[in-house]
């Protein structure tokens, strides 16, 4: 799981989503329905836009745009310079890395076609979000092993990289993480001297002070059954937890998409690193 990773997730904590489908009651409907670029495994791949810019194309978000109403062409342009790395963005990148060309042409049509003002219909409210399943690990760090621990002297944090029993057995074994999996990340602060320095141990290694939050990477099954293809990572879902281990995470589809790309590591940033821990033991 990559440090910090998942705080990006706080930022869509308020957009809106619907894995339902995409069919409204507007004039947009009727423009889908005479435009063959835009066929249902296009609705389908909609969802996934949903996850930030809201059901309707009309984003929740203070930082993220709206799509409804924008022009096709230059929706589609976005998505190919994002795609081949002109444009710059993480979680668009990976999105638009599995798209088409006529793909992103179908998906520019589909917002194009729907209202900009966005659609004040019972079907544009019944939104739900996509919040985790993951919960606090019960009586953490009981049946968990450190496999990754680093320290930034300059900014007096620690960061612990932990794996259950369940995926230390799946590592060890060389077999692919299996539904029961657990990763979690530890963030703490180190100990300070009255100087207001970070304090040392005999070995020059930061001193544990107070957790200042957690994230957790979890796979159960059928837990990305919902999950649209563009975004699922196996049964994988992403959250972030605060010091007395209330859920943070309101949206994963930052976490989702930053894991995409990594489906040959398990959707793990640190799957080499919990082998090379491994190793000899």
């Amino acid at each position: 799981m990559k440090t910090g990773n998942l705080a990006s997730a706080a930022v869509l904590a308020a957009a809106t989503l619907s894995f339902a489908g995409a069919v409204f009651s507007s004039s947009g409907a009727a423009a889908e329905a005479s435009d063959p670029a835009i066929s249902q495994a296009i609705l389908d791949k909609a969802t996934t836009c949903q996850s930030c810019h809201g059901r309707d194309g009309i984003s929740a978000s203070p930082g993220t745009p709206n799509l409804a109403g924008q022009k096709p062409d230059y929706l589609a342009a976005q998505l190919r310079a994002f795609k081949s790395g002109a444009r710059k963005n993480d979680l668009m990148a990976a999105i638009a890395s599995q798209l088409s060309d006529e793909e992103m042409k179908g998906l520019a049509a589909h917002w194009a076609s729907l209202p900009a003002g966005g659609i004040d219909t019972p079907s544009s409210k019944g939104v739900s979000t996509l919040v985790p399943n993951n919960k606090m690990p019960a009586n953490f760090p009981n049946g968990f092993t450190v496999y990754l621990a680093r320290d930034d002297a300059d900014n007096g944090t620690i960061t612990r990289n932990y794996a259950n029993d369940t995926a230390i057995a799946a590592a060890r074994a060389g077999k692919a993480m299996p539904d029961g999996a657990v990763l979690f990340v530890e963030n703490l602060n180190a100990k300070r001297g009255a100087d207001g320095k970070p304090l040392l141990d005999s070995k020059g290694a930061l001193i544990a002070d107070k957790a200042t939050s957690y994230t957790s990477m979890e796979a159960q099954t059928g837990w990305g059954a919902d999950i649209p293809d563009l975004l699922r990572n196996g049964n994988w879902h992403y959250a972030n937890f605060s010091a007395d281990g209330t859920m943070t995470t309101q949206n994963q589809a930052a976490c989702l998409a930053c894991h995409k790309p990594l489906a040959g590591e398990d959707y793990m940033f640190t799957r080499k690193a919990l082998g090379d821990f491994l190793k000899g033991r």
